[in-house]
């Protein structure tokens, strides 16, 4: 019965190690996802209404703590995609609205388009005009 004890020990521990791994992969996929995105939504869009993976990692990222989640959303910001810059206006919108009122300055005069989907349509929209969208709140959902 003592030989079991180490082996119990030991398992736990290898369980715990693979938790921390599995939560540091998803963190760096939400990242990638978001950062990466080609369409900006939320709530169900397309054919099956089914919530995108984009959309899924913008939750699990803005859900982390400020200290974490602000950083993250200034790389999106500084290097994603039109729509990961969106998605990183929204969360600086909820985390940091003075940054936020900073970032729509900036994005005053942008050139970017963003693929914005809404139920079974997309479409094209200035960052701009989104933006203006995001500060009166028109994409401030609560994550299903």
């Amino acid at each position: 019965m003592t030989t079991l004890k180490p082996l119990i020990r030991v398992a736990a521990l290898l369980l715990l190690c693979s938790t921390a791994i599995s939560a540091d992969n998803n963190f760096d996929s939400a990242l990638q996802q978001v950062s990466q995105a080609d369409f900006f939504s939320f709530g169900p869009v397309g054919y099956p209404g089914h919530i995108t993976v984009a959309e899924r990692s913008y939750w699990f990222l803005v859900r982390l703590s400020p200290a974490v989640a602000l950083p993250t959303f200034e790389r999106i910001y500084a290097g994603g995609t039109p729509e990961g810059k969106a998605y990183a206006l929204c969360a600086m919108r909820r985390l940091d609205p003075e940054r936020f009122k900073e970032l729509l300055e900036e994005v005053h005069s942008s050139k970017l388009s963003v693929e914005v989907a809404r139920g079974c349509t997309s479409s094209q929209e200035p960052l701009p005009q989104l933006a203006k969208e995001i500060e009166r709140g028109e994409f401030l959902f609560v994550y299903p």
